[in-house]
C-alpha cells in the first residue's frame, strides 16, 4: 500500500475513533432527569367585586370575581357621563399584589361620534392609581394603567368616563375589552 493512502486511512481511522469516543463521553454526560409535580387549583386573590354603579351599568361579576361584563353602560350625546363605581378591584390576600389594567381591544378607533372614554382606578382615599386608560378615536391611546401595588385587603374602585359628541345617536356603539393583570 502506498504511504499516502496509508496516511489517509490512518487519519480516517483516527477521526472515526475520535467520533466514537466523543459520542460515548457525551452519552455519559447527558443523563435522564425527572421532574414531578402535583398541580392543583387556587382561587384568585385579586378579583372584581360589585360596586355602587355595577347594576346601573348592567354589570355582572362572575362568581369567582375573575370577569365582569357591562351590558348597559350608556353615555349621552354632547355630554360627559361618569360611572364613579363601575366595579371594584379587591385584594383578599395578606400581602400586596402588583396589578395593571390594560386595553385588550376596542372597536372605536374609527368612530367619529365618540369624543373619548377614560377608565381610572382609585384607591380608598380617592387618589388615582396608575395612569388613566384614555381611548380617543383616531389618536394615540393610553392603553395601560401601568403596574401599581394593590395593598393587602385593599379595595379600589374603577371609574368610567364616557363622552360622546353632540352628533351621536342611539345607534352608535363602542365595544371595549380590558384585562386586569395581577
Amino acid at each position: 500500500m502506498e504511504p499516502q493512502k496509508m496516511k489517509k486511512g490512518l487519519k480516517l481511522l483516527t477521526l472515526l475513533i475520535s467520533s466514537l469516543l466523543i459520542a460515548a463521553v457525551s452519552a455519559q454526560i447527558y443523563s435522564q432527569m425527572f421532574m414531578y409535580s402535583h398541580v392543583t387549583v387556587e382561587g384568585y386573590y385579586v378579583k372584581f367585586a360589585a360596586a355602587g354603579n355595577t347594576t346601573l351599568c348592567g354589570g355582572v361579576v362572575e362568581p369567582g370575581g375573575e370577569e365582569v361584563t357591562f351590558s348597559d353602560m350608556k353615555g349621552r350625546n354632547g355630554s360627559l357621563v361618569t360611572y364613579t363605581e363601575a366595579v371594584n378591584i379587591t385584594n383578599g390576600d395578606s400581602v400586596s399584589h402588583n396589578i395593571e389594567l390594560k386595553l385588550h381591544e376596542w372597536d372605536g378607533d374609527s368612530q367619529t361620534t365618540l369624543r373619548y372614554i377614560n377608565v381610572t382606578m382609585y384607591n380608598e382615599a380617592g387618589g388615582p392609581q396608575g395612569d388613566t386608560i384614555h381611548l380617543v378615536p383616531g389618536t394615540g391611546d393610553v392603553e395601560s394603567s401601568t403596574s401599581v401595588s394593590l395593598p393587602q385587603s385593599g379595595m379600589w374602585r374603577v371609574q368610567w368616563d364616557i363622552f360622546w359628541w353632540a352628533n351621536a345617536t342611539t345607534t352608535d356603539t363602542i365595544d371595549v375589552t380590558l384585562v386586569l393583570v395581577g
